[in-house]
């Protein structure tokens, strides 16, 4: 795992983007509650992040006091890995402030 800046995390978000399917799944702190958003497509605009996918879209507000990182598969935690088809590539881990925790991996 490898810490990243925002701006790189959302460098690297666009150019998964541009060729691929993206999948998220966000934790809510001290929750066994867990989203997902299977093969969706990214959109920026600033530091808003929307993901859509089929009939839904989700929304993200990306901070600068979020903690960013650029994981491999093996830094995944185990759900992560049993909830999406086999990953194996590099994914971004976003932490924010209040707990919550946030993956985008490449589908």
């Amino acid at each position: 795992m490898r810490q990243i800046s925002s701006g790189e995390a959302l460098r690297k978000l666009e150019e998964w983007n541009e060729d691929s399917r993206l999948g998220c799944l966000y934790k809510v702190s001290d929750e066994d509650t867990v989203f997902s958003v299977r093969l969706g497509k990214l959109e920026i605009r600033a530091e808003d992040i929307f993901l859509e996918s089929g009939p839904g879209k989700v929304l993200m507000h990306l901070r600068e006091s979020a903690e960013y990182a650029l994981v491999e598969p093996a830094d995944l935690p185990l759900a992560v890995r049993q909830g999406f088809p086999p990953v194996s590539q590099e994914g971004i881990r976003i932490r924010f402030p209040n707990g919550d925790v946030c993956f985008f991996l490449v589908e």
